[in-house]
């Protein structure tokens, strides 16, 4: 007989940094590690205040990375 399994645990996402503090104009790899698959998770999905991110890429298994850089002003 088929059965079927339904998966009720939320997705998260863990963020890592490879700098801790950013000054101005600075830049910081991120990396977003997802617990499952994603097709549909986009740099849009991102908030980010006093700065932007460019380089948006798959990286190992379901992870993203990204750069990070501050403001110059």
């Amino acid at each position: 007989s088929d059965s079927a399994s339904l998966d009720a645990t939320a997705p998260t996402i863990a963020i890592t940094s490879d700098k801790m503090l950013l000054k101005k104009g600075e830049t910081a790899t991120l990396t977003f590690t997802l617990s499952e698959a994603s097709s549909d998770f986009v740099e849009a999905d991102v908030a980010i205040s006093g700065g932007q991110l460019s380089n948006w890429r798959k990286s190992d298994g379901n992870g993203i990375q990204s750069t990070a850089q501050t403001a110059d002003d």
